[in-house]
């Protein structure tokens, strides 16, 4: 009996010292996020194998599948051209936020209309 409680009480006191320094995956990923040009109604969508949270702001993650180039280019597909993209309040270059606009829903056009 009392081998049994040493047990419980190593395992409870290993337990709650991990549990200080381990946070969740999500609390440690950047915020990603694309500011569009069309503001959107709520939605989420899946772009780059990424699940988003779409609204009037813009999109965000958290989670990055490929370099940020790609990524803004593949959620430009799904909602139109964006005004910046940023991971972890790193934006995009002009040049880079041009190369996304040019595969962007409805071309670089999206971005002169509005």
């Amino acid at each position: 009996m009392v081998r049994t409680f040493a047990i419980v009480a190593a395992f409870a006191a290993s337990a709650l010292s991990l549990g200080v320094s381990v946070q969740p995956a999500y609390a440690q990923a950047p915020v990603v996020r694309a500011v569009t040009v069309a503001q959107l109604a709520p939605k989420t969508l899946v772009a780059g194998e990424t699940l988003w949270n779409c609204g009037a702001e813009g999109c965000t993650t958290r989670a990055l599948t490929s370099r940020p180039a790609i990524v803004c280019a593949q959620v430009a597909k799904q909602v139109g051209a964006v005004s910046s993209f940023s991971v972890g309040g790193a934006a995009l270059s002009a040049e880079e936020l041009a190369k996304c606009n040019a595969k962007a829903k409805g071309g670089e056009t999206a971005l002169a209309s509005k």
